[in-house]
């Protein structure tokens, strides 16, 4: 299911400042849908920022030359790759066997909607799944975006019950909730926020 928060979670642990110190070298790369294993292995490589071979030759190899010098490049390296929206377990497979186990805490974070590739995952994986917010948790994130405040107990009885209409057809997912926040949260007539509810779930 897309909108749960995934890349939301794992940028942030990718940015977070502990993270940054604990590892040589972080890479992240987005796969999604339609992907290309040369070009997959290109990108991670760039975001790596690997610099001992220029890019036309980097562009000559083929797959397997690229899965050699990105694993060469990583050897003696503790990294971090963020392996962000993969669609289908082919995809990982496709370019695993370029990262080393160095045995040095290096680590592959993978996003995925698909239970089949969370399945298929060797047997030290450890699978975060996201759920659903529950009602209540929508509606203070909602709150924190809209109104710059998670307690909404000072909005007007007419806006909470219009938000809380509008926040219930989120249906728990987190980025749905953030953009209805943040789209209404510089419209001041309640009017605007009636035009949003009543046109919005149209589109």
């Amino acid at each position: 299911m897309g909108g749960l928060g995934k890349t939301t979670l794992a940028g942030k642990l990718y940015h977070h400042l502990d993270v940054k110190r604990k590892f040589n070298c972080r890479a992240w790369v987005c796969v999604s849908q339609d992907y290309n294993t040369h070009d997959l292995l290109l990108r991670i490589i760039s975001s790596f920022g690997f610099k001992t071979k220029k890019t036309k030759e980097l562009n000559l190899m083929n797959e397997e030359g690229l899965e050699r010098y990105l694993h060469e490049s990583l050897q003696g390296c503790s990294y971090l790759l963020v392996a962000d929206d993969i669609w289908k377990k082919e995809a990982w497979e496709s370019f695993k066997r370029a990262f080393p186990d160095c045995n040095n805490g290096s680590r592959v974070i993978i996003t995925t909607r698909s239970q089949e590739v969370a399945e298929v995952l060797d047997e030290r994986t450890y699978a975060h799944k996201l759920r659903f917010l529950t009602f209540d948790e929508s509606w203070q994130l909602f709150c924190e975006k809209a109104f710059g405040n998670p307690n909404a107990n000072s909005v007007e009885e007419q806006w909470k019950t219009l938000g809380m209409e509008m926040v219930q057809k989120c249906g728990g997912l987190p980025l749905a909730v953030i953009v209805l926040g943040g789209l209404l949260s510089n419209k001041t007539q309640l009017e605007k926020w009636k035009a949003v509810r009543d046109h919005i779930w149209q589109i």
